[in-house]
């Protein structure tokens, strides 16, 4: 039987920053969109990096990558995470209406950029390196069977074994995220580990979700933090790992709910 075995903190300051450092948190999903994730070095209680693309962040403001993928691959290069998201092009609705495109036309986008990204990996050799995480991307579950069919046919499933699921962060009901996650985790063969990109933690209580992934992230932790100590960078970090202490305590309620153990059961941290 699949189930979770790691969940990633995102961190998009350098008050997160120091708060992730201040408790030793170590699964670590950094954005690339963000300025923080191109100015600081992977830190020393790090013991998996996952790298995001930060494709929402880019659609949202510009509606397309503003760094080539040439770029991309020289960041992860001089990063050498454990794994990073391939590009891809998010289908929420308020994206696609905003830039006039349908949820085939960001599949076939994405499509191009995975297999231009895989070989700028083979020409660069990132391979040695870091693990690249495919990544399905629609709207219904048969939008993403689709996708993941059309992505077969030309071969990205040829050598990735670990499969992200895009546009979930902002879903606002948790069946349909418990629909989309189920259903492909029972339509994809069982050699791929499943990401769950920005799943909301309430949709890991229920134990099919939660069997499904192998690993889900939140960067949504410390917002009401930022926002309420905008001004204070002393208060802002107090703010962010008061934040933290309580989010990874509802995370290990789940894991501790599903499988009698926290997330970090094999880490010793300080409650």
């Amino acid at each position: 039987m699949m189930t979770m075995e790691i969940f990633f903190i995102g961190v998009a300051s350098g008050s997160q920053v120091s708060a992730v450092k201040r408790y030793g948190y170590p699964y670590i999903m950094l954005n690339y969109a963000t300025k923080i994730a191109t100015k600081i070095k992977p830190w020393n209680s790090i013991k998996i990096l996952f790298i995001d693309s930060g494709g929402y962040s880019f659609f949202h403001s510009k509606g397309e990558y503003t760094t080539s993928d040439e770029a991309y691959i020289r960041y992860i290069l001089r990063r050498k995470p454990d794994y990073f998201a391939l590009r891809d092009y998010p289908c929420e609705p308020d994206i696609l209406t905003k830039w006039r495109r349908t949820v085939q036309e960001n599949q076939e986008k994405t499509l191009d950029k995975h297999l231009n990204l895989l070989n700028l990996m083979d020409d660069w050799n990132i391979w040695k390196y870091s693990e690249p995480v495919a990544v399905l991307q629609g709207w219904t579950l048969d939008d993403y069977l689709k996708h993941y069919d059309m992505m077969k046919e030309y071969g990205v499933f040829s050598r990735i074994s670990y499969v992200g699921i895009g546009t979930l962060c902002r879903r606002g009901q948790e069946n349909t995220i418990r629909k989309i996650v189920t259903g492909i985790r029972e339509a994809l063969p069982k050699k791929f580990k499943l990401h769950g990109f920005g799943v909301k933690i309430s949709a890991l209580k229920y134990k099919d979700v939660f069997e499904a992934l192998y690993s889900a992230d939140s960067v949504a932790w410390g917002l009401s933090e930022r926002l309420n100590y905008k001004n204070s960078d002393g208060y802002k970090v107090e703010g962010q790992l008061e934040a933290l202490k309580k989010f990874v305590k509802k995370i290990d309620s789940i894991f501790r709910t599903h499988m009698n153990q926290r997330v970090l059961d094999r880490w010793c941290y300080v409650d």
